[in-house]
């Protein structure tokens, strides 16, 4: 039997419905910790990739329920940055590259349709670095990136494996 899977580019195109985070003050290391999950129009929820696996997660009812009870637990965002995020349509997801090699450590960057970019920052020391979700306009995108000297890469455009090109 073949399980089914939320596969990367099966999320290109998808309305966000609503989205929700988690947030801990301080995790079993002392660091500060977020995660954002999104509900997506097809009902999938999803947290922003941090892999360029071509399979997001499989749809076990373990990884269901695990989806389900973080988004249900989860708070939602203040007004302002909900009424920027909400029923926009997934443009493409970017990863962070650092010699050739996706750089783990970062989430990835999703693109919306209103042109915004989305990106969460999960692990930090208490006090010192901004834990949170991040939205930034094209400009200040650019500005990140050159910044942070980070190798962006399209996941839609650069990135598709020869399993799900199209």
């Amino acid at each position: 039997m073949k399980t089914e899977t939320v596969k990367l580019l099966d999320l290109i195109g998808q309305l966000i419905v609503d989205i929700r985070f988690q947030f801990k003050q301080s995790n079993e290391y002392g660091l500060q910790e977020f995660y954002c999950y999104l509900k997506l129009e097809s009902g999938q929820i999803i947290g922003i990739p941090r892999y360029n696996n071509d399979v997001l997660y499989n749809l076990t009812e373990d990884n269901i329920d695990y989806y389900q009870a973080c988004f249900e637990n989860g708070t939602e965002l203040n007004p302002k940055t909900r009424k920027l995020l909400l029923n926009q349509t997934i443009q493409d997801i970017l990863f962070c590259y650092y010699e050739d090699e996706v750089d783990e450590d970062k989430s990835t960057y999703i693109k919306l349709g209103n042109g915004l970019y989305v990106t969460e920052n999960n692990h930090g020391p208490q006090g010192l670095t901004d834990i949170d979700l991040l939205v930034f306009e094209q400009n200040q995108f650019n500005q990140r990136t050159s910044t942070l000297e980070e190798n962006v890469k399209s996941y839609k455009n650069e990135i598709k494996t020869f399993a799900n090109k199209t």
